[in-house]
């Protein structure tokens, strides 16, 4: 479950990232 908490986490972030650099 952490794994996969990890890689979610990760994502969300390059997400949000790439939103809030537009």
């Amino acid at each position: 479950a952490k794994e996969i908490l990890s890689s979610f986490d990760v994502r969300l972030r390059r997400y949000a990232v790439r939103h809030l650099t537009k």
